[in-house]
């Protein structure tokens, strides 16, 4: 059992001083893909928000409206 969780632990547990990265993703030299494939989800997601946002804003779509 101690094995194991030094293995998860070391191997595949994310850490907050590798950029929540793995330690073996960073010894493998999959960290940069990792961050990389990350900030592309969340400028995606940030542009998919606003566009969402900006929607509601142009239907006014308020409480008083939907009642």
């Amino acid at each position: 059992m101690g094995h194991f969780y030094r293995l998860a632990l070391n191997y595949y547990r994310y850490h907050e001083a590798l950029k929540n990265v793995a330690p073996f993703d960073v010894y493998s030299g999959h960290q940069s893909e990792i961050l990389q494939r990350r900030w592309e989800v969340k400028v995606k997601t940030f542009e998919e928000r606003e566009r969402y946002n900006s929607t509601i804003r142009r239907q006014d779509v308020s409480p008083e409206n939907v009642l």
